[in-house]
């Protein structure tokens, strides 16, 4: 048994994780790391779940593809997205899984969509986030460890052919957050990370901005002009902030949207970074 100095209190962190001499910890990457802490520290069978940028199930029994064995109490989830989130389903029955309990840890950068074996979305882990899950035979339930309201990051890429076409077409940056709840945008920082050619797009109309839902959503983030960023020639870096008065939408998405015209040719994708919250409609 070692001893690490903990970061906090000037207390010590007692532990029997595995080390290699003059090395550190004998797992060298983040999730393996966590890992072995939280299985010698908890004593807990502790799974990593690579989704895989796919649908994945967590299931009772022999696990095929894309699914993992409900064997463990904690399972680290990593989405590996190309989008903004992915799902994550418990494929068994609730009859089977009676008595079920396991906390997930998001370990990813992309959200986690939880849905029970009918496909009925159940939570949502957002970066960072963890939570409780327990079944009583009868129905899975998922208990939000985070905190509500603290400050979660999400970043993702909008592909070329989808920044030409995000008038008619909005792209999801967040998705929604399950009933009663809504998101509460912080900021945005867009990025276009420029190729070759800039797009067409016009000083007046074709602003940039984020919304509610779709294109016809209100407007949560002040505009960007398509002139500035769209038909930059460079590399172009801005940080918008939310606008000062937001009207709550429960259980609605956060897109990302050109507000009149098109931006047209250009071969650049659109990089984003946004700052929100998750907060509960009824507060009190």
């Amino acid at each position: 048994m070692s001893q690490l100095a903990a970061l906090m209190n000037g207390n010590a962190l007692n532990h029997n994780a595995p080390f290699e001499s003059g090395y550190g910890l004998a797992a060298k990457d983040a999730t393996g790391a966590l890992l072995a802490v939280l299985n010698r520290t908890l004593g807990a069978k502790t799974t990593a779940v690579n989704m895989a940028d796919a649908a994945h199930a967590l299931v009772l029994g022999v696990a095929a593809a894309a699914q993992t064995r409900l064997d463990g109490v904690v399972f680290l989830v990593d989405a590996q997205s190309t989008g903004t989130s992915e799902i994550l389903t418990y494929g068994s029955t609730e009859a089977a899984m009676e008595d079920l309990f396991n906390i997930l840890v998001n370990v990813g950068g992309e959200g986690v969509v939880i849905n029970n074996d009918g496909g009925t979305r159940v939570g949502y882990l957002a970066p960072g986030g963890a939570a409780m899950v327990h079944c009583d035979g009868t129905s899975l339930r998922v208990y939000n460890l985070t905190s509500d309201g603290e400050v979660l990051i999400t970043t993702g890429t909008i592909p070329t052919a989808q920044v030409a076409a995000m008038n008619a077409t909005p792209q999801q940056m967040v998705p929604a957050p399950g009933a009663g709840r809504f998101l509460q945008p912080e900021w945005v920082h867009w990025f276009l990370d420029f190729n070759s050619a800039a797009y067409n797009a016009a000083a007046s109309g074709d602003t940039l901005v984020a919304r509610y839902t779709n294109g016809s959503g209100a407007i949560l983030t002040d505009a960007v002009a398509g002139d500035a960023i769209g038909a930059a020639s460079a590399d172009y870096h801005t940080i918008v902030s939310r606008v000062p008065e937001v009207i709550p939408v429960a259980n609605a998405a956060i897109v990302a949207h050109i507000t009149t015209g098109e931006w047209g040719t250009g071969d650049s994708p659109l990089k984003y970074e946004i700052g929100y919250r998750i907060r509960t409609l009824d507060f009190i």
